[in-house]
């Protein structure tokens, strides 16, 4: 039977990888008002910076939240092995229980993540960051699909 396992080193903790991505949001989000004030009023400057910068809180947030730091695959059962915030979890089960998927999100930019369900519900999502890119996404498709 076809044995496969891939380890990835957390690259930073959630409460980094959350603050780094507010400090993104909240630069981008001056920069609108700042652009906006210019062209127009400095009110529409302000609401324009303060909705950008809530709908990327959110989605910092669910893209943060959780960080896939092994999958193992052996004997045709599945072990993943998973930060949600900071909290430790894992998940096993048969090949059979779990679809992993490449998809794609569009929004300022092109953004792909891998999509992990079990039992045919969505369980993770884990998007490019540190050890995580496109390539692995497809070689663990490959090795486990």
């Amino acid at each position: 039977m076809l044995n496969f396992v891939f380890v990835v080193t957390e690259p930073s903790s959630y409460g980094e990888r959350n603050r780094s991505s507010m400090k993104v949001n909240f630069l981008v989000s001056v920069a609108i008002f700042i652009l906006v004030t210019v062209v127009s009023d400095w009110k529409y400057g302000l609401v324009l910076g303060f909705v950008f910068w809530v709908v990327q809180y959110f989605k910092s947030y669910r893209w943060d939240k959780s960080f896939i730091t092994s999958i193992e695959h052996k004997d045709g059962q599945v072990m993943i092995k998973y930060k949600n915030e900071n909290q430790q979890k894992e998940i096993s089960g048969n090949i059979e229980d779990f679809k992993i998927k490449k998809e794609t999100a569009f929004n300022r930019t092109r953004t792909v993540y891998l999509a992990i369900y079990f039992k045919n519900a969505p369980l993770l999502k884990q998007f490019e960051i540190g050890d995580w890119n496109e390539k692995v996404f497809d070689k663990i498709i490959s090795e486990i699909s």
